[in-house]
C-alpha cells in the first residue's frame, strides 16, 4: 500500500491522542499557562507586547490566579487544594462573556513578558474570530492551536523518519504523542507548541531539502519563538557542511558552506538580532529570562523571592535541582511536578532509556543526535548557572529556574525519527501505549477529577489511589469532547493498529 496511507493513519492516531489530552485538561493547567494566557490577552487587547515592568494581567485572569469566587479556577495554582476545590464547587467550570471591567485596568506585571514575541503576535489575534469572548472559549481556541502545532510536529517527525528509514521512519512518529512529558510540553496554551513545530519543520527542511526561502524562514521563526531552539542550529550546521561535500584541500567550515546555507545563516542572524533587541528593550537583559537579570533586580517587578541585597550565604541545593530536573523529564503535571514515585520512575524510564541506547548504537546518524544532545545540554547548564547566580544573590537554596527537564523534549522529534526506528518498534510502542494509559487515563485524569490525594499514595504515584480509566471529564475538562474521552481513546488505538498493519503490508 502507498506510504501516504501510512502517514494518514499516523496523523489520525496523533490527532486522537492530542485531542484526548486537550479535552481532559482543566483550566490553566500548570507550567504557567494562566500567565501565557494573560500575555495573549494583553496582546489581543492592546495590539502590542507588554514589558516586564508594567502591569499587564487583565482583571479576570488576575482573579483566576487568586482562584476568586466567580472566576475560572487555575488547576495548576491550586495544586494540592484541587481535590477539595472540586468537592466543594457545584460547578468547576464557570463562564460568562467578558465585560469592559474584566479587561482593564491591568493588575500586576507578568513574568511571561520575558518571552520572545512571535508566538503571542501570531496566536492572540485568532481570538478576534470568537463571536463572544469568554474565558473558556478563548482558552479552548488557543489550546486547539497548540494541538494543531503539535500535529504539525508529528508530521515533520514522520517526514524526517521517512528520509532515513522509509515507512518504518514514518511509523516511528506514532511514538511522539505517547510520551507523557512531550504532551505536557506542547498541549497547553503557551509558546512551546509553536516552538516545537517550527523547530521540527526547520529540521525537516534542512534534512530533506526544499526551497531555501522556506528553510530559512522556518529556522528564523523557530529562533524567534523560544530560547531553547537556538542550540539545535548545530544540527543544521552539520547538514549544511555535509551537503557541501568533502573539501579538495584544507578548508575552514565556513569556506565549505553553500550559498543556500549562507542564506539560512543570514536569516537566523537577523532573527536572533531582532529578538535580542526586542528582549533588551522589553525586559532587563538581552536574553529576556529573569535568571540573567542583574543580581540587584532579583524579585523586581513580580512576585519572586528576594531581596538581592541579602548578606546571608545559603548553600545551593544542587541535589534537589538535579532531582527536579530528572523527575520533570520523566513526567511533568499540573499539581505535582514529580507525580511518579521512584519505583514508578524506574519502571517506566529505565527500559525506555535502554531502548534509546540500543537505538543510538544501531543508528547511522547517532553522531548527529549526540551532538544535538550535547549542545542542548551545554545550553541548559548555562541556564542553570544563571539561576544559581541569582539564588546566591537572593539568599535562597533552591534556584527559581534552571531545572526544567521537560525542555529536553524539544529534541524529541530528532530522537524519535532517527533512533526509535532502529529499535523493536512494536514492543516500544506497546510499552509506551500501556504507560500512556496508566500515567494519563488512570492517574492524571483521576487527578483532574479530584479523585486522588497525596494522603493516599499508591506504589507508582505520590497521589492515589490508582483509578480505572476515566472516559468522561465533562464539567472539568475545558476542551471540546470532554465527555467523549472513550471515543478519542478508541480513535487513537484503532489508528495506531491500522498504521502498524499498513507498514507491515508495505514491507511485503
Amino acid at each position: 500500500m502507498k506510504r501516504g496511507w501510512l502517514l494518514a493513519a499516523v496523523l489520525v492516531a496523533a490527532a486522537g491522542r492530542l485531542l484526548l489530552q486537550n479535552a481532559a485538561l482543566p483550566p490553566y493547567a500548570g507550567m504557567d499557562e494562566v500567565y501565557h494566557v494573560a500575555r495573549l490577552a494583553f496582546v489581543l487587547q492592546e495590539g502590542r507586547d507588554p514589558n516586564i515592568r508594567e502591569h499587564s494581567i487583565p482583571p479576570y485572569l488576575h482573579a483566576s490566579t487568586l482562584n476568586a469566587p466567580g472566576a475560572l479556577p487555575s488547576f495548576g495554582l491550586l495544586g494540592e487544594k484541587w481535590p477539595a476545590f472540586v468537592r466543594e464547587r457545584k460547578a468547576v467550570l464557570v463562564d460568562r462573556e467578558l465585560t469592559a471591567a474584566d479587561l482593564r485596568p491591568y493588575q500586576q506585571p507578568n513574568y511571561e513578558a520575558q518571552q520572545a514575541p512571535l508566538y503571542y503576535r501570531v496566536v492572540a489575534p485568532f481570538a478576534h474570530l470568537l463571536p463572544h469572548r469568554t474565558p473558556i472559549r478563548e482558552l479552548q481556541l488557543w489550546r486547539l492551536l497548540s494541538v494543531f502545532f503539535a500535529l504539525v510536529t508529528v508530521w515533520a517527525t514522520a517526514r524526517i523518519g521517512e528520509h532515513f528509514y522509509g515507512s518504518r521512519g514514518v511509523l516511528a512518529a506514532l511514538l511522539l504523542p505517547m510520551l507523557p512529558t512531550w504532551l505536557t510540553l506542547v498541549i497547553r496554551a503557551g509558546n512551546d507548541g509553536l516552538a516545537c513545530a517550527l523547530l521540527a519543520c526547520a529540521l525537516m527542511m534542512t534534512i530533506r531539502g526544499g526551497p531555501v526561502a522556506i528553510e530559512a524562514l522556518m529556522w528564523a521563526a523557530a529562533l524567534a519563538t523560544k530560547l531553547y531552539t537556538w542550540p539545535v542550529l548545530i544540527v543544521a550546521l552539520f547538514f549544511w557542511v555535509r551537503r557541501a561535500g568533502s573539501p579538495a584541500g584544507p578548508m575552514s567550515m565556513l569556506d565549505r558552506l553553500e550559498s543556500r546555507s549562507y542564506i539560512c545563516l543570514g536569516a537566523c542572524a537577523l532573527s536572533v538580532g531582532l529578538t535580542v533587541t526586542f528582549l533588551a528593550t522589553h525586559t532587563r537583559n538581552p536574553i529576556g529570562l529573569f535568571g540573567f537579570d542583574a543580581p540587584q533586580n532579583v524579585g523586581a517587578g513580580f512576585s519572586r523571592p528576594g531581596p538581592a541585597e541579602t548578606s546571608l550565604h545559603v548553600p545551593i541545593a544542587y541535589g534537589e535541582m538535579l532531582k527536579i530536573t530528572l523527575a520533570s523529564a520523566v513526567w511533568t503535571s499540573g499539581q505535582h511536578a514529580d507525580a511518579l514515585r521512584l519505583p514508578g520512575m524506574l519502571l517506566y524510564a529505565l527500559p525506555l532509556i535502554a531502548v534509546i541506547l540500543l537505538g543510538l548504537a544501531r543508528a547511522p546518524q547517532r553522531k548527529l543526535v549526540l551532538v544535538a544532545l550535547a549542545t542542548f545540554g551545554a545550553a541548559q547548564i548555562v541556564n542553570a548557572a544563571a539561576f544559581v547566580r541569582q539564588a546566591h544573590a537572593a539568599g535562597i537554596a533552591l534556584p527559581l529556574g534552571g531545572k526544567e527537564g521537560w525542555y529536553w523534549y524539544a529534541l524529541a522529534p530528532l530522537l524519535v525519527a532517527i533512533v526509535f526506528p532502529r529499535t523493536p518498534l512494536k514492543s516500544v510502542a506497546l510499552w509506551l501505549f500501556v504507560w500512556d494509559v496508566v500515567i494519563n487515563q488512570c492517574q492524571l485524569f483521576g487527578d483532574f477529577a479530584g479523585a486522588t490525594s497525596p494522603a493516599t499514595p499508591s506504589f507508582l504515584f505520590r497521589w492515589g489511589p490508582m483509578q480505572a480509566p476515566h472516559f468522561s471529564l465533562e464539567g472539568i475538562g475545558v476542551g471540546p469532547f470532554a465527555g467523549a474521552l472513550f471515543w478519542l481513546s478508541l480513535v487513537h488505538a484503532a489508528a495506531t493498529l491500522a498504521a502498524f498493519r499498513i507498514e507491515s503490508a508495505n514491507d511485503r
